[in-house]
């Protein structure tokens, strides 16, 4: 069975030059690799020959009539990409050889990649001399030469050097990359917008830098410095990550060889402009942190609408076969966007809350007209909780219907609710940021209400989706409000109203003869109260797990039988709460269970507010992490998310220096004065002596120049440059 698939790609008049190195792979142990060689317009004898090799060697060939086009790497890797069949994709040169060993090596390699936190590597190749090459190729085999090469990496100039034997030159990364095909898929491929050869590459892998999360990324990470990768010793720009990767292969004794030849006539100096491109991309992708992606054309398309944070997420993309996302367009009407998405035969389209904008209000319509199967996610009524769901949004959805969580619970499910509900009860996480929990008893006090009955209203944002869709014609929350006000001039004399603003809410509920409890956390207050009424708010499910009644004013998503009521009218409810009775705690419990280990998915987020408009505010995720992700008819995958400090490894070895200048801001202690030129020459090759212009003003001024507090480490060294 194939575990990877190599995409080679030629172009070329005659044949004989590269065949003579694919001749190499035809002895190495690569029962277990895909080779996919891409004709990218090659002559016509030259694509008979390329054809016939590939039949007699059973390599999977594709042929591009471009011969009239100018040569894309970017292209035909794009096409090989859609033509593989494996998790796993690679891409190489034609003109790299290896030792019989490599690809068994290669696919341990990636066999373990998961317990790493890259999510891609990139091959080492050694340029080798002409000498060597020619004897190479003589040889029509690398083993013997491979310990003598090895040997010289250590001793020779790893750029080019007349005084080298072996070596031209070593780039420790290259466009050798190898990754999972759904993550290549997910940066959208190779771009083409790059033109002849160079720079695709560089973008490729700035892409699939950026989308890892899992891993530190150094400072300046958008910054492209043009400096060879072999004297890079601080941990700047993108290529010093990229470093790394190259140092976590090579540590593991792989290299690509690469036998010398003239430069090729269709590499120009376009390349130049390229690299230029690739580098202006970068600041894009990074100022956005929105990456181009594509997906597989010839399986079923899991589209997702728009580039919100809870949805364009690593861990919804690897939940997903074959995830694609298209761009929120208010220009085109809906039916325009909807034939698009039509085109596609998508499987199914995942949407956020279809209700946020009029626009995709309309969109959501039109897709369900045409039978598009749908699945609205938003955020959950349980902390820490977003659901996917293929029945619609909240209220209007059947999945909270009986007969999905109405079931007898096994003793250990029975645990396992009961912790989650003690969890929510006495731990301090809400849907909404709080002040410090206090304890109901104390927040009791606090509030003055001595031994009165409390009704506790957390109130609703009054520009909320529940309220303005979701309203019934008699049941509005403005109606809602008023019944609260009459209700609490009628209140038996035991009971007081104590009411909760929304903190996203910028209008403020004022109502006599009530308390104000936005000081206090929602569980305190939930914890100090008797009964709770509710405006379809989230409050009125977390309600249940204190096992206080709640009474819901219009539609109610959570609305059981024994649990809770329906509030009528201010008269209504005073009658009710005369008679309170105790709620069923085994409905609630079965309820839960249902809903935390059936339907919601759970994340960590970090999140801001700002101002929506004159009436509410409104939270903007910054980053999300899933830890459980259940989307219905897909399998439910848990996450770690353990983030990895680059600093610890030892591939951070040559960045140890320029990590301690920087966290430290001062010298190592000097040792004998005969050592102080070694202590220059380090100092010197630091980022904060990079310029000769800042060498001269600290010689000729060296006082000046130390009022920047970051240089005052050298004010020894200053008496040796003078």
């Amino acid at each position: 069975m194939k575990e990877v698939s190599l995409i080679i790609c030629l172009r070329c008049d005659v044949f004989d030059f590269y065949k003579k190195r694919l001749d190499f792979r035809l002895n190495q142990k690569n029962d277990k690799i895909e080779i996919i060689i891409v004709n990218d317009g090659s002559s016509l004898i030259a694509s008979i020959e390329i054809e016939e090799y590939c039949k007699s060697n059973n390599y999977k060939y594709i042929f591009l009539d471009t011969k009239d086009s100018q040569f894309s790497l970017s292209r035909a890797r794009n096409v090989g990409i859609q033509h593989a069949n494996t998790e796993w994709i690679g891409f190489e040169d034609a003109d790299l050889v290896y030792p019989s060993n490599h690809y068994p090596t290669l696919l341990d390699i990636l066999a373990n990649l998961h317990n790493t936190p890259l999510n891609f590597i990139t091959v080492p190749v050694i340029y080798l001399k002409e000498n060597i090459s020619k004897n190479i190729l003589s040889a029509k085999n690398i083993e013997y030469y491979i310990p003598k090469i090895l040997s010289a990496l250590h001793f020779e100039d790893p750029k080019p050097n007349l005084s080298n034997n072996y070596i031209e030159s070593f780039a420790p990364v290259t466009s050798v990359i190898f990754a999972k095909k759904k993550e290549i898929l997910s940066v959208g491929g190779f771009d083409e917008d790059f033109s002849g050869w160079g720079g695709e590459d560089r973008d490729f892998v700035f892409k699939l830098l950026l989308k890892n999360k899992l891993i530190d990324k150094p400072d300046f990470f958008e910054k492209t410095f043009n400096q060879n990768l072999n004297d890079v010793s601080v941990f700047e720009g993108w290529r010093s990550l990229y470093k790394i990767i190259g140092k976590y292969v090579q540590n593991h004794g792989l290299y690509g060889y690469h036998l010398y030849h003239e430069k090729l006539s269709w590499r120009s100096d376009l390349s130049k402009n390229n690299i230029q491109l690739a580098k202006e991309k970068a600041l894009i992708y990074f100022k956005s942190n929105i990456l181009p992606n594509t997906f597989q054309t010839n399986q079923p398309v899991q589209i997702i609408l728009g580039y919100n944070p809870h949805l364009y997420n690593n861990q919804l993309i690897e939940c997903l076969e074959n995830p694609y996302f298209i761009e929120e367009n208010i220009d085109l009407t809906p039916q325009e966007y909807i034939d698009k998405i039509n085109n596609l035969n998508p499987e199914i389209v995942i949407i956020w809350n279809p209700y946020g904008t009029l626009w995709r209000l309309e969109v959501y319509k039109a897709l369900l007209k045409v039978k598009i199967k749908v699945i609205v996610a938003e955020r959950g009524a349980l902390p820490n909780t977003i659901y996917f769901d293929e029945n619609g949004l909240c209220v209007e959805s059947t999945s909270y219907s009986q007969e999905k969580w109405d079931r007898k619970l096994t003793e250990e499910e029975n645990d396992i609710v009961s912790n989650y509900i003690k969890n929510i009860r006495f731990g301090d996480t809400a849907l909404e940021k709080q002040n410090s929990r206090q304890g109901g008893a104390l927040t009791k006090l606090k509030l003055s209400t001595g031994n009165k009955k409390i009704l506790f209203c957390p109130l609703q944002l009054s520009d909320d989706t529940v309220t303005t869709y979701f309203s019934e014609d008699s049941f509005t929350y403005s109606n809602y409000l008023q019944q609260l006000m009459s209700l609490a001039e009628e209140l038996p004399k035991d009971w007081v109203l104590v009411y909760k603003n929304h903190p996203l809410s910028l209008e403020k509920f004022e109502c006599k003869s009530t308390i104000c409890g936005d000081n206090y956390h929602i569980n305190d207050l939930l914890e100090a109260s008797t009964a709770v009424s509710v405006f379809n708010s989230g409050v009125g499910l977390i309600a249940q797990a204190f096992l206080k009644p709640v009474f819901y004013y219009g539609q109610c998503f959570y609305k059981i039988d024994g649990v809770n009521y329906k509030f009528n009218d201010y008269n209504n409810l005073i009658l009710l709460l005369k008679n309170i009775r105790p709620i069923d705690s085994e409905k609630v419990k079965k309820f839960y269970f249902y809903l935390s280990q059936n339907f919601y998915s759970y994340a960590h987020w970090e999140s801001y507010t700002k101002n929506k408009n004159e009436k509410s505010k409104v939270t903007k995720i910054k980053s999300i992490n899933y830890y459980i992700i259940r989307i219905p008819n897909y399998i439910e995958k848990k996450f770690k998310n353990n983030k990895f400090d680059i600093k610890s490894s030892i591939l951070f070895n040559e960045y140890k220096f320029y990590n301690y200048l920087k966290t430290n801001k001062q010298p190592l202690k000097a040792k004998p004065i005969n050592e102080n030129n070694k202590v220059l020459n380090l100092i010197l090759d630091t980022e904060f002596l990079r310029s000769r212009r800042k060498l001269r003003k600290l010689v000729r001024n060296p006082n000046l120049f130390f009022k920047e507090s970051k240089y005052n480490f050298l004010r020894p060294i200053a008496k040796i440059i003078k």
